[in-house]
């Protein structure tokens, strides 16, 4: 099973996560630099199908959202759920959450899946 994932990804079993926790990283670091045509470029073909840039620009509103960190990803063949760890502000409030995204990989690389 190891060499079937070693295969599939190119290099060792973990690999696909820290892949993935990379492109994640990078996707939210742009969406934070309010950079919102780079974050657009993530999500993957298929998504990006029916939803074009203008619709996603309408969606995504950085102003809350103070700091992103990956917190773990998990990866079966084809497809991660990434965690990451979410500082924002409402109202002068600082809050806290988790958020969780599935990446899956076609085409020889990551892709977020934008459910919104």
């Amino acid at each position: 099973m190891l060499g079937c994932a070693s295969g599939l990804f190119g290099q060792s079993a973990s690999a696909p996560e820290a892949a993935v926790s990379a492109r994640a990283q990078e996707r939210w670091d742009a969406l934070m630099a309010g950079d919102v045509d780079k974050a657009y470029t993530y999500i993957s073909p298929a998504g990006r199908i029916g939803m074009t840039l203008a619709i996603y620009r309408g969606r995504v509103n950085p102003q809350y959202w103070r700091k992103i960190k990956v917190k773990e990803a998990v990866c079966k063949p084809e497809v991660c759920e990434v965690v990451l760890d979410l500082d924002f502000s409402v109202d002068g409030m600082a809050l806290k959450t988790l958020v969780n995204e599935t990446w899956i990989f076609d085409s020889g690389k990551w892709w977020f899946v934008y459910k919104g």
